[in-house]
């Protein structure tokens, strides 16, 4: 227009102007630049993926919504989970059940949810799915009442239900399950779980674990990060492998308690785990405030229990840390700390490359000695796991 204008005399258009690379607003009248920055780009689905077909989505800014390049999303492989929905129809069926068979990863999510919410209310329709906020979080009531997380509702014409700590049932693995490196739910981050988990040669894998969905829904400042919490009163596990894991423990400001292990969490009362194997294991520790004591092993975290924990392998093992307050662990090793009333655990291996699968195949190849470690019973190479950690 020919005349320079303070700031304030311009007339801004509220219509983004863009480019490939930037957004900004202009002057209506000279066309003077204001706000202009990189676009910030993040996926938005446009068809979500099937089993049957391929789905697509678009880079799109979010703060001018410019759209950017589009790709197409594989189709989802048979028994990959989409890291929300949760199926407990086959808990509804019979609720007082001797046993149970899970051969879906919603169902598996399903079941973690009746773990941790015993004591607490949430929701499923007619078809046993859960209520599901659009974080991929279940919708629940505090025994106080108030609907949680913050801002949920709850919808119109569901069932509201209580979940179990399953003591004296068993529930057993009918298939492989990948859950796709979604944020998974532990397993007991509440309560405990009370019942026989027999995975029966089964693997999980692609298995994602953070602080944001692993919090006790009573006491919010604690943390469980293992693919069970609390195994508690008979509680046992058995004949599973979890494979390729990573546990990104970011420990938020105000966190109290935080027990980090890929198998459990906190083992109390009898609790037993036998043949059990984690392989190719990541656990990166962190702070976004939080720099309170942390119990972290490969394995377990806190062992009390005086029940049978014997061949447990942890393999291709990697861990980082830059976190600012104290990491309590029997070594770097499998168990954060073992309790003084503890049953030794025996035939622990725990190793930063990948191991042969059977303890016979080790001892028949001489390649592993056994070390004594306070009490804490390894197999491994002669070397020092996470030497100059």
């Amino acid at each position: 227009c020919g005349k320079e204008f303070d700031r304030e005399e311009h007339s801004i258009g509220s219509e983004w102007k863009t480019s490939d690379e930037k957004h900004w607003k202009e002057c209506t009248a000279c066309g003077y630049k204001t706000e202009e920055a990189a676009h910030t780009m993040s996926w938005v689905v446009d068809q979500a993926a099937t089993t049957e077909k391929e789905g697509s989505r678009h880079a799109e800014c979010s703060v001018c919504e410019a759209e950017g390049k589009t790709e197409s999303i594989p189709k989802i492989e048979k028994g990959t989970w989409d890291g929300k929905t949760a199926d407990i129809s086959w808990y509804l069926a019979n609720p007082n059940a001797e046993s149970y068979l899970l051969t879906k990863p919603e169902e598996l999510y399903g079941f973690s949810l009746l773990v941790n919410f015993r004591d607490f209310t949430f929701f499923c329709d007619s078809d046993g799915k859960v209520a599901i906020n659009a974080d991929g979080l279940p919708i629940y009531k505090t025994p106080a009442g108030s609907v949680l997380p913050t801002g949920s509702t709850v919808p119109d014409g569901l069932t509201s239900l209580k979940g179990s700590s399953f003591p004296g049932k068993t529930i057993r693995l009918g298939a492989d399950m990948n859950l796709n490196a979604m944020p998974f739910v532990t397993i007991g981050h509440t309560g405990s779980f009370q019942g026989i988990f027999d995975g029966c040669g089964h693997t999980v894998k692609n298995i994602l674990l953070t602080p944001e969905r692993n919090f006790h829904l009573a006491y919010p400042t604690q943390y469980r990060l293992g693919f069970f919490g609390c195994l508690a009163l008979g509680g046992e596990v058995r004949n599973l492998t979890l494979s390729d894991m990573e546990i990104d423990v970011a420990m938020p400001t105000g966190s109290s308690v935080g027990h980090i292990g890929a198998v459990a969490c906190d083992l109390q009362n009898t609790a037993s785990v036998e043949n059990v194997r984690v392989e190719r294991l990541k656990i990166s520790v962190s702070s976004k405030g939080g720099n309170n004591t942390l119990v972290l092993g490969a394995a377990f975290g806190d062992d009390a229990s005086t029940g049978t924990i014997k061949n447990i392998t942890v393999s291709g093992y990697s861990y980082s840390s830059t976190y600012p307050g104290a990491i309590l662990t029997e070594e770097d090793g499998m168990i954060g700390r073992l309790g003084s009333s503890a049953s030794k655990p025996t035939g622990l291996l725990l190793s930063e490359e990948e191991v042969p699968p059977t303890f016979d195949a080790l001892f028949a190849v001489g390649a592993i000695t056994l070390l004594s470690l306070g009490g804490l019973f390894l197999l491994g190479k002669k070397r020092k796991v996470g030497a100059g950690r």
